[in-house]
């Protein structure tokens, strides 16, 4: 063995042997014989059990054997001779001299595990804090890892030496800076299945067969070696017999690069989103100082990704954690799986990947990628919306589940309602408001909904820019509440559930950012909201996008989006003169009435802000009359009696439902409700009786029935966060 070989051996073992003397018992309690005395060390014992030479030779050409005699905690998976004749035999070698030495380096770290396991603890996992898990590991860390490599990159000018990113980001980091661990050397992992794993996790035989069809699964399994002799007990760990010879497992990248049908999705990985940064002083330093050599080493990472294909490690802080008993998984689709997702829905407003954002890109690689082990059997308990049927071939890498599959995952960021809005560039400004009010993600979950698409320009034409490099929103050219005006105006245009026929007069509630959304009309096929009645202003006519999204529908409005009105209700009101009375009597009321100094037809209703939903009734001049004839109301509007204004107070608050919407359907039903008026009880209430037909009975305090319903009377008006009802008779508060 080298100098250079020792100094890496070494280097490599004081790392772990200072992680392990904090935690004695990741090693078993003793290596001693009950007589005291110290058994020998692996390559001594692999060596007088006689069915191991071929192995040993190997270990000896690798230059491990000082390792495999020197003191440590190591387990060994020693293949036999017969399955070294066999391997040899397979590869076409006459003997082990004939096989090349960086091979039998592979060979032999790759058959070495740091730590002593016996077949009772291999399966234990370890928790941060040193707690065991029994039976939950499946996977262990050798002493092979592929380091430096040259690969061929262009941007950066040819061939350059570059090592692989050894660490999963976080997912509020994706897109952040790549870290490299400079403690970490990306050690490959070796499978193990115990059946004491399999059956506390409900592993099945099947889930082994599917990586490894040609081997047979016993009690103790390391990939797709049975384990023929157990548990010799060694000075410096456990040695165990293999019945053939392990070959390291490649990475995720390295088997989807290896593929030729997968080809498509390699060079999205390869053209769109890897990076290749400088890697840590600290590192480059050490490694050239280590191999004698110089120059730049630069690290191999896919920032935006959910992790790097070609990392090993999922925490390299966590030296025994979740690494042993999980991993990560990629589901690649075919090709042509890919082509006739990009034709269909992915590319159909671009030209090609160069037109769209590497966001978007990087949303349809990661809806492929799993941050866990997901088993064959297990499909159906994650966000994968693969069967069994959807999977052309599986394999077991070093660091995750491969499955090749026939078509791409359904992924929520484009099967949804969100799917159009994502995708379109003319909805971005709709995207930017979705995804600044977070109603991206409810759009991409399981519920239905039906969504109203703006475009752009229409966007605009109304009033909203957006700075993307001040992140801000305008409105009408000021950014002072412009969010919350955009909050407002985007909850109008979703609803919850699929709408796919709409009936005239339909009233129907929208989502709002607090799920309890304005109410919006559909006349003469046009949708209207409160504002979209003010002068000047027309209904939306909707236009069905051809794209069947799996959790709802979605309509674009041609030429005119969904407003909401900020007039006061006794604006709108005082346009019909059959409300004249009422109008009056309103606004002379100190009480309940805020004029607006700069406009005599404008004001404030208490309660009637704009700030709550609220339901009003308003009598036309005739029912006003009644009233006044019955001594609710007093013959003087503008008395400033206190028993007056009292009157005119209490009669218009049990007019009101506060903080209710109340829009008159042709539904059956039955309802009570408290009022805006309090009594010596503290409150009133009214009793809606809906016929089912578009008509409601009102009881009142009093026992009487007022009647609103279609006809030439006016009902569900929509104002400015209330809707409007006419009565056809007046309510009556007393008893």
């Amino acid at each position: 063995m080298t100098l250079k070989s020792n100094l890496k051996i070494g280097l490599s073992m004081l790392l772990f042997l200072v992680l392990l003397v904090a935690c004695d018992d990741l090693s078993e309690d003793s290596h001693y014989t009950d007589d005291g005395n110290l058994e020998e060390p692996i390559y001594t014992v692999l060596k007088n059990e006689g069915e191991f030479s071929m192995y040993l030779n190997c270990v000896d050409r690798a230059g491990y054997k000082d390792v495999l005699n020197s003191s440590g905690y190591y387990t060994v998976f020693a293949p036999t001779d017969v399955a070294f004749s066999t391997y040899l035999t397979d590869n076409g070698y006459g003997s082990i001299e004939d096989i090349p030495v960086e091979e039998v380096k592979r060979l032999v770290q790759y058959s070495i595990i740091f730590t002593s396991f016996s077949e009772e603890s291999i399966d234990d996992a370890f928790t941060p804090d040193g707690e065991v898990e029994p039976n939950e590991a499946f996977r262990r860390k050798s002493l092979y890892y592929k380091g430096a490599f040259n690969d061929n990159v262009e941007e950066l000018g040819g061939n350059v030496n570059v090592v692989d990113i050894n660490w999963v980001v976080a997912e509020d980091a994706i897109g952040g800076t790549p870290i490299l661990v400079t403690q970490d050397n990306n050690y490959k992992w070796i499978p193990v299945f115990t059946s004491n794993f399999m059956s506390s996790n409900n592993v099945f035989e099947s889930d082994y067969l599917n990586f490894f069809p040609n081997s047979t699964l016993s009690d103790f399994n390391v990939a797709g070696a049975q384990v023929t002799t157990t548990d010799l007990l060694c000075e410096n760990g456990y040695a165990h017999g293999v019945d053939k010879v392990i070959e390291p497992l490649r990475n995720l990248l390295d088997i989807i690069e290896s593929k030729e049908e997968y080809s498509t999705f390699a060079n999205i990985l390869k053209q769109y989103l890897v990076n290749y940064r400088i890697s840590p002083t600290e590192f480059i330093n050490n490694y050239n100082d280590f191999y004698g050599s110089t120059g730049l080493i630069y690290t191999k990472s896919y920032p935006n990704l959910k992790f790097g294909p070609n990392t090993e490690t999922i925490d390299p802080y966590i030296t025994y954690g979740v690494d042993q008993n999980t991993t990560l998984t990629a589901f690649v689709p075919t090709n042509e799986a890919i082509q006739v997702f990009f034709d269909q829905i992915f590319l159909k407003w671009y030209n090609s990947l160069d037109d769209m954002s590497s966001e978007l890109i990087a949303d349809f690689i990661n809806s492929h990628l799993f941050t866990n082990g997901i088993w064959p059997s297990k499909f159906e308990q994650w966000e994968t919306k693969f069967t069994e049927a959807d999977i052309i071939e599986s394999e077991i890498g070093s660091n995750g589940f491969f499955y090749g599959t026939n078509r791409v995952q359904e992924s929520d960021y484009f099967f949804t309602v969100w799917g159009e809005i994502n995708l379109n560039p003319k909805y971005s400004l709709f995207k930017q408001a979705c995804e600044d009010n977070n109603f991206n993600y409810t759009l991409m979950s399981s519920t239905n909904w039906t969504v109203f698409l703006v475009d752009n320009d229409v966007m605009q034409e109304y009033g909203f820019t957006y700075d993307n490099d001040r992140s801000e929103w305008s409105y009408n050219g000021s950014t002072s509440n412009a969010s919350a005006y955009l909050s407002r105006w985007l909850g109008l245009h979703i609803i919850l559930g699929k709408k796919t026929e709409f009936t005239e007069g339909d009233m129907i509630q929208t989502y709002g950012s607090d799920g309890e959304g304005e109410y919006i009309k559909f006349e003469n096929g046009l949708f209207y909201a409160s504002g979209n009645y003010e002068e000047g202003n027309s209904g939306s006519e909707p236009t069905n996008i051809n794209i069947e999204p799996n959790n709802g529908v979605t309509y674009q409005l041609d030429n005119q989006s969904l407003e909401f009105s900020q007039l006061d209700p006794i604006t709108l009101l005082l346009k019909y003169e059959e409300y004249s009375m009422y109008c009056q009597y309103l606004m002379a009321s100190t009480y309940l009435f805020t004029p607006d100094n700069s406009d005599p037809n404008a004001g404030t209703i208490e309660d009637l802000s704009g700030g709550a939903p609220n339901t009003m009734f308003v009598l036309n001049n005739d029912v006003m009359q009644q009233a006044i004839d019955a001594g609710l109301l007093p013959a003087n509007p503008a008395s400033r009696v206190l028993a007056d204004q009292t009157l005119v107070k209490s009669f218009f608050q049990y007019h009101i439902i506060p903080n209710y919407y109340y829009p008159l359907k042709s539904v059956w039903s039955t309802d009570t409700y408290t009022t805006g008026y309090k009594d010596d009880d503290g409150t009133t209430e009214i009793t809606i009786k809906a016929d089912g037909d578009g008509g409601a009975f009102i009881t009142d305090n009093s026992g009487n029935n007022v009647y609103f319903s279609t006809g030439s009377h006016q009902k569900n008006i929509l104002s400015n966060r209330v809707i409007i009802h006419e009565l056809q008779g007046y309510l009556n508060y007393n008893d």
